[in-house]
């Protein structure tokens, strides 16, 4: 399963994920494109019982792959890019990192910390994003549907 941690910048997602995965990677690490992965084994008891009774050649343990995207959404500008959205569409799941914190080291973007109003920020720029992938569908559909209006006329048949 894979989990993408989102939220706007220096909300603590990394935090978040170096939390869960016990990684190092380094906060604030601005001008990186790619994602920090970490994979968590999901321990099992039911699953080291059968094991141990059934001694089988290999264990496949259930895991986690969280990844924690660099930068994170802003309230200002053009909104995600695409190849931010793309990566997030491949996520089985999100993790929205909201910033509850006042830590005069660390600036909030917006000067003020309120949790809420970031949530409803991050939510709706996603919003934003899923109606312009609807609209682009809409329009290629429509493009096929004339295409294909345009050739049957043609193809009547009369018995």
């Amino acid at each position: 399963m894979d989990l993408g941690i989102i939220g706007l910048e220096q909300s603590g997602k990394t935090a978040a994920f170096n939390a869960v995965t016990r990684g190092h990677a380094h906060t604030a690490a601005y001008g990186a494109t790619e994602p920090s992965i970490g994979v968590v084994k999901i321990p099992d008891e039911r699953l080291d019982r059968l094991c141990a009774v059934l001694h089988p050649k290999k264990v496949t343990h259930a895991e986690v792959r969280y990844l924690d995207f660099p930068g994170g959404l802003s309230l200002r500008g053009a909104g995600p890019s695409g190849a931010y959205l793309a990566a997030l569409s491949q996520c089985d799941a999100l993790v929205h990192v909201a910033r509850a914190f006042r830590d005069e080291s660390v600036p909030h973007p917006e000067g003020s910390v309120d949790a809420h109003r970031d949530i409803a920020a991050v939510n709706l720029e996603l919003a934003f994003a899923d109606i312009g992938v609807l609209e682009r569908r809409y329009e290629k559909l429509e493009i096929t549907v004339r295409s294909a209006r345009a050739g049957d006329s043609g193809n009547l048949c009369h018995t």
